[in-house]
Parts: C-alpha cells; structure tokens; sequence
C-alpha cells in the first residue's frame, strides 16, 4: 500500500501535462501512486499520460468519457489505495519535497488534513500567495471548533492531502456537475467541516499556473453552477443531523463569501439574475434565523448583508436601472462608432487606454490614438498608432471621423472647443459618469454596490 495517492484529473492539458507529471516522478517521497484520470481528453493528453506510465509503474492510467471535473476526481479517490490523497491539477506543477513534508506532519500528528500555501504561477514567475493568511500554523486543531475562518480561506483543495481512511468514513465525495465549475466549493467545505484534525503549513509547494485560466464565467450552462456547490453541502449536511447543527450557521457567511467573488468574474449579462439568485437564498436563510454574526470571519461581508437584506427589493431595483443605464449608453456608443466612417481616440494615457479596452471588449474597432501635436512619446499604444492632430486633418475626413475624448474630464471642454472651431462635430466627450457606466461598472463589486446605491 502506497504512503500517498495524488490524483491528476486531466482534460486537454497536453501542453502543461509533462512538466506536471515530471515534477511528481521527482518527489522526494517515493512511496507514492499517481493517478491520471483522463476525462474524455480530445488532444493528445491520454497519449502522454500512457507514455509516462510505460516509464514508471507508479502511474495508474483511469480513462472515460467526459464526465466532467467531479466525475474524475471521485473516480481517482474511489482508485486510491494510500494512507493519504493528494490532488496535483495537470496544468500545475509541484516542489520535489512536498509530499514527503506533507505526509512526514500528517503521520506525526495523525491528521485528517494537512494543508499548505501555494504559489501563483504567471509568465515564467512565481509568486507566494499566502492563502492560509495567519493559519494557525504547526498544530492540530477541529475548524468546525476553534478555527472558523480556515472556512474562509481559498478553497485550493489540491495544496493538501487528506487521509484516506477519513474520506471513505465520511463518504466525502466531489459534486459531478458538468465541466470544471465550483466543484472545490463543496469538497472543500465538507471536508474542513467533517475533520476533526487540521494541521496547516506556512510553506508553498504547488505552482498553481493562473497562466492557463480557461474561464467558465461567460458560460451560462456554468455561471449558476457555485449555487449548486451549496444545494450539495445541504443535502450532505441533512444526513448527518449533529455535524448539521453544528455548521449550518456558518453556511451563510461562506456562501456570502463564495457567491460575492463569483459576482465579480461573471459576464455582465448574468450579473443581475445572479444577484437576485443570490439574494434570495440569503433572504431566506435570514427569515430562517439562519444569519448569525458570531459565525461571519469577516464583518464588512457581514454589513453588506444586512444593508442589502434590510431592503433588498430597492436594492434590486436600482441595480436593474444601472444596468439599464449602462445597456442605453453602450447602444448609443455602438452605433456612433459602427456609423462613422474613422474612430480616434483623443488621449493615449491612462484614460485612453481604458477607453481603448472596453471598446476592444465589445468588440468596437477604432483607428487610432490621436494626441496634441508633440504631446505623446510613443508611435503606438496597444498596438494602434498614435498621431497628432495635424495628421488627421490632411485626410480630409472630417464629417465621418468621430473622436472619443479620452483623456481626464478637466481637460475635456477645451479640447471639444478645439475640435468643434476644426470642423469636427462628431466628439462624445468620455466623462467621468460615462466611464462610470461603459468601463467600471461591470467590475463592480457587492461591496461597492452597496456604497454607491445604498450608503
């Protein structure tokens, strides 16, 4: 029997998938079973993993059909046959000695879990990611008890192992829902919610690769998908009345958490049905007495709620009209560009370059940056050319060239004047409520929500 089982679901990885294999065969713990469940991978994937099986008999090869995320995680543990699992993502990779550590604390302190930081790996560099915060570091402790905001960490479910023994009695189990959407959510909180020892590490093995982000936010088959993370806990907790009790005020407090991240990175068409998914389940866990505030780690998150929850159909009401602003201001800037026949940007700084990415965003072509004559040090900005005025005006276009003043609102009125005396009467001025709109109210957050609509 194997000290450690790692576990690598992998679909269509084949260009990361030799360095994550390599830096497992490398570990300093020998004693290990690696185990590569291919997901119905379509690239060359599954050639590569039979490859590296033929060189070391460690590598157990599980292949099936696209089941999604879930489905081959509960497949790999279901296989496992180590004292301890671990999880190795195949487009991540790992340090030679950290499942030898790992494993090395686990048995000392006979854990259910020992985890650790991690890296975030972008471009060639890597960068600590302190994602346990301030632990508590090198002892053993039953978060359910003395350590709630280990609930409000990351999930990162792959920078620990978890005995074996530990997840078969609890019948601890990914949610097979489809693609890789959230599953990490549940796991990770039955897990830590079920453990009756933890044993947290200060040092970072993994680089988690941020490199490779394939995101499912613009997907409206997996934009819900985090609410159904928490269906699954609930019904997980319903079997077991006692451990129920004990965590299900807490549930809240780490949906808010989860659910307001998620709000983030979603596309801007979903984001207002899923505010109101997401207000309903709260509301109803508050008119269940279900919000307790000595179970919210983090009080700001906790604010959020109440000011939301005390009013929340006003709440709604004046996000819908936001969006609807923004909607009515983005139709009328898609239809002066699509009509004219040259788009120029005024301004090649900061505020030109924000206009240029949300034009770039939906998918809005403009011809350049143009600058007062002198005033710019660069030919191009983000791969557009930049010009001074003086160019523009020897082409003769000036009935179909329309300018997007973009360059800080103080400057605005006299650079339109300008324009205007030119013959240039095409000019929308990118104010600040503009930009409000177009560029930074998709990037809102729930917290900023709440002070600009409520506060």
């Amino acid at each position: 029997m194997p000290k450690i089982s790692v576990v690598v679901p992998i679909y269509n990885v084949a260009k990361y998938l030799p360095q994550c294999l390599e830096s497992l065969i490398a570990q300093t713990l020998e004693d290990i079973e690696i185990i590569c469940v291919n997901d119905g991978s379509t690239d060359n994937s599954l050639d590569i993993i039979n490859e590296y099986a033929d060189r070391d008999s460690r590598i157990r090869v599980i292949s099936t059909e696209n089941f999604g995320y879930g489905h081959a995680m509960n497949t790999g543990f279901y296989a496992a046959e180590g004292d301890y699992i671990g999880i190795l993502e195949s487009d991540d990779f790992t340090a030679g000695n950290m499942f030898e550590e790992l494993y090395q604390v686990a048995v000392a302190s006979d854990a259910d879990i020992v985890k650790s930081n991690y890296w975030n790996y972008r471009n060639g560099n890597k960068e600590f990611s302190d994602a346990l915060k301030n632990g508590p570091f090198d002892k053993v402790f039953k978060p359910r008890h003395t350590a709630l905001e280990v609930f409000s960490y990351n999930p990162s479910i792959w920078s620990a192992i978890y005995k074996r023994e530990f997840i078969v009695k609890n019948n601890i189990k990914f949610n097979e829902t489809p693609g890789a959407s959230y599953q990490d959510t549940s796991f990770n909180f039955i897990a830590f919610a079920c453990a009756e020892r933890v044993v947290l590490k200060e040092d970072a093995y993994i680089c988690y690769r941020r490199d490779n982000e394939a995101s499912s936010v613009n997907s409206g088959k997996k934009v819900y998908c985090v609410f159904d993370e928490y269906h699954f806990i609930e019904e997980y907790l319903s079997s077991k009345p006692q451990l129920h009790s004990e965590v299900e005020s807490l549930l809240p407090a780490m949906a808010w958490s989860t659910y307001r991240w998620n709000y983030g990175r979603i596309a801007m068409e979903f984001k207002y049905e899923f505010l109101v998914k997401m207000i309903e389940y709260f509301y109803k866990a508050w008119n269940e007495g279900k919000i307790n505030p000595a179970y919210w780690v983090n009080k700001d998150h906790l604010r959020e709620a109440m000011h939301i929850l005390a009013d929340k159909n006003n709440f709604l009401y004046k996000v819908y009209a936001e969006i609807q602003k923004r909607e009515a201001l983005l139709s009328f800037l898609k239809c002066k560009v699509q009509n004219s026949d040259k788009v120029f940007l005024y301004g090649a700084g900061k505020v030109g370059c924000e206009i240029a990415t949300m034009l770039s965003n939906q998918n809005l072509n403009f011809d350049g940056f143009v600058v007062t004559s002198g005033v710019s040090n660069f030919d191009e900005v983000m791969g557009k050319k930049v010009m001074p005025l003086s160019d523009i005006e020897n082409n003769g276009v000036r009935e179909k060239s329309l300018f997007l003043l973009s360059v800080k609102e103080a400057g605005q009125p006299e650079i339109m004047l300008m324009l205007r005396e030119k013959g240039y009467i095409n000019v929308i001025p990118m104010t600040n409520d503009l930009r409000k709109y177009l560029v930074n109210f998709e990037h809102y957050d729930i917290g900023t929500l709440v002070r600009e609509l409520i506060l």
